[in-house]
């Protein structure tokens, strides 16, 4: 009888989530797009990882997350073999927003979010180098993560870790090349204080400001903020204390964009989205605390 209600209850935060959106989101016409890495139980969709596909200047792109990888380590943490990812999906998802930045010969730079593996790892990489190849791109870590996130070991140790240790969750599967690990550079320092500014993105339209995110999820979070447009993406789906001014765009790291409307080159509002898909999700909670709990146990590691 409890392996039945389980089921059913897994079932209904599938439900839950049937209103995920796939493929590229617009943000910034030209300027800034979202790409969602996507996570499946089987065939089945049960969460996307975002990738914040950002023209910098010059013939600079900058991509905030590398979305799920290989399912490879991701099936040992979370214990379930019939996960499936979107790797080669996101390579040419990310592929073609920057193919729309008009940049002849970019130069890929990435932006941690923090350290978990549906956020960072060595395959998105290798998947990059392959169309543009990375001699001039760099993976900037907060330096509270890097550590951890470049460890290539199962649970940094070896040894069995449970969600919510301070390991679980690292990537080490495929494992950091020395060629890549020498790519990391380390942002940030001791000072973990919310909304501090430990990097600058340059745009057309003002640029991102890197910034420290809360404690919660991990050390090394990081949030981008967009002060000329009022967007924020965040670094995680735990915000904490550390929130964006009243009134802004708070764009997840999972899930949809949930942006208002899709800015022009200008920053003006363009053309409208309405109501939010993600309006589904949580009227779900409201009725299904049961699926809810299902898919907070089974869900990908980081929120």
């Amino acid at each position: 009888m409890k392996s039945l209600s389980f089921i059913f209850a897994l079932a209904l935060s599938f439900i839950a989530r049937a209103q995920l959106n796939t493929g590229v989101e617009p943000i910034i016409n030209n300027e800034a797009y979202c790409v969602h890495s996507e996570l499946r139980i089987g065939t089945t969709l049960f969460n996307t990882s975002n990738q914040y596909v950002l023209k910098g200047t010059g013939d600079t792109a900058w991509i905030f997350g590398m979305g799920y990888g290989d399912p490879i380590d991701l099936r040992v943490y979370r214990d379930c073999t019939l996960i499936n990812t979107s790797l080669i999906q996101d390579a040419r998802l990310v592929d073609s927003c920057i193919q729309l930045f008009g940049i002849a010969s970019p130069k890929i730079q990435f932006i941690t979010p923090h350290f978990h593996l549906d956020h960072l790892n060595q395959e998105f990489w290798f998947k990059m180098d392959s169309i543009y190849g990375t001699m001039q791109s760099y993976i900037y870590i907060h330096h509270a993560d890097k550590a951890i996130g470049t460890c290539n070991a199962y649970c940094c140790t070896g040894l069995p870790c449970v969600q919510g240790s301070a390991y679980f969750g690292t990537p080490y599967d495929v494992r950091w090349t020395t060629p890549t690990l020498s790519r990391f550079r380390t942002i940030g320092n001791k000072n973990l204080t919310c909304n501090i500014v430990i990097k600058y993105i340059t745009t057309s339209y003002g640029g991102w400001k890197v910034k420290k995110a809360s404690n919660i999820h991990t050390a090394g979070c990081i949030n981008l903020d967009c002060d000329s447009l009022n967007i924020r993406i965040a670094g995680s789906d735990v915000n904490g204390s550390c929130l964006p001014p009243v009134g802004w765009d708070l764009l997840p790291i999972h899930g949809n964009a949930n942006v208002d409307s899709v800015y022009n080159f200008s920053g003006g509002g363009g053309e409208g989205k309405g109501a939010s898909s993600n309006s589904y999700w949580w009227w779900s909670l409201l009725i299904l605390p049961a699926g809810y709990m299902a898919y907070r146990r089974f869900r990908t590691t980081s929120r």
